[in-house]
């Protein structure tokens, strides 16, 4: 594999302040990162069972377990870093059958706790139907793939929701498994059983507006994972039949991976290295080199995410909470 990695750089702005030439260092580029945030699911004998972890991916190694917000939940589906790697949101799917709740909660890693969390409606479906997948908003609302019914109703929705939990809207997506904000599109997009769905959001009305669907290369794949790369604009994106490179933007849309079905996750960093995971699996997995087997738990990986030190920028257009509107109800 082709490797570009981006080391440490700044280049030198000159300033007139009284009289003076001050040289301002520009934001440097992250050094990669062997962290990982995971979601730990069914790993039943195992004390970090359903919090979400840290480990190196290249060691295979635990860093830090960072808890959950509440002792009862299940189902950890989804964890992502935001707010420059200052914060993480994650999201436990719940399951009625074990008395296990849902919710969506905000860590910081500054103050190494978690700040805020709601809980996840009693109406919405639990189990392996409960939500999915979690990203955060410009304007601090979430976005929710509730992947099945809601007040026994439909099988799919992606959902909008206050920062206090309150549901402001929900859009039908059969199976939906993913959701992503793309801060360069200004879009949010969601994957289901047989389309990527794409929508523009109002952060006034903090509602979606579909403006365009592209139907996966096999029809009902049951779409799982959407995740943004960091070396050009485009996704990778698994169902339960391919793995593909997701292309918005051109003429051939879905690029077949060549690894076969059943990937529940995938992320990659800036130097094209892409990690994935089976569910119920022991080893952190790669394209381009050798899998690493955990040294924590059984099969925990239900969805990983590379980690970088707290502050870094890892898209061009990220934003450090502070810098963004206030949020609203806040």
């Amino acid at each position: 594999m082709h490797c570009r990695h981006l080391l440490t750089t700044s280049v030198l702005i000159t300033a007139l302040i009284f009289g003076l030439r001050v040289a301002v260092p520009a934001e440097a580029t992250p050094l990669e990162t062997e962290q990982m945030l995971i979601a730990n699911q069914y790993a039943a004998d195992c004390p970090h069972n359903h919090n979400i972890l840290i480990a190196n991916a290249l060691t295979g190694e635990l860093i830090e377990d960072l808890g959950r917000p509440h002792p009862s939940l299940g189902n950890t589906n989804e964890v992502k870093p935001y707010d420059l790697n200052r914060r993480i949101v994650a999201l436990w799917g719940g399951s009625k059958d074990y008395g296990q709740k849902g919710v969506v909660g905000v860590y910081d890693r500054e103050s190494k706790r978690w700040e805020s969390h709601w809980f996840i409606p009693d109406t919405w479906e639990t189990g392996a139907k409960s939500a999915h997948s979690v990203c955060m908003l410009p304007d601090g609302h979430f976005a929710v793939a509730q992947t099945g019914s809601i007040d026994q109703q439909g099988d799919g929705f992606v959902v909008i929701v206050s920062p206090q939990g309150t549901v402001v809207q929900q859009v039908p997506l059969a199976s939906v498994h993913g959701v992503e904000w793309d801060g360069q599109r200004k879009v949010v997009f969601a994957v289901g059983y047989s389309a990527v769905k794409r929508y523009d959001y109002d952060p006034q009305s903090h509602k979606l507006t579909e403006t365009a669907s592209y139907g996966l290369p096999l029809g009902g794949e049951g779409g799982h994972e959407l995740r943004r790369r960091r070396d050009d604009n485009d996704y990778l994106l698994t169902t339960n039949k391919r793995a593909y490179i997701f292309r918005p933007d051109k003429a051939e849309k879905f690029e077949d991976l060549k690894l076969g079905g059943g990937i529940k996750c995938m992320d990659q960093r800036f130097d094209g290295l892409i990690a994935w995971s089976y569910i119920w699996d022991d080893q952190f997995r790669f394209i381009g080199q050798a899998n690493v087997s955990y040294k924590f738990c059984h099969h925990p990986y239900k969805s990983g995410r590379w980690l970088w030190p707290i502050g870094a920028r890892v898209y061009p257009e990220d934003q450090a909470v502070s810098e963004l509107p206030p949020k609203s109800g806040r």
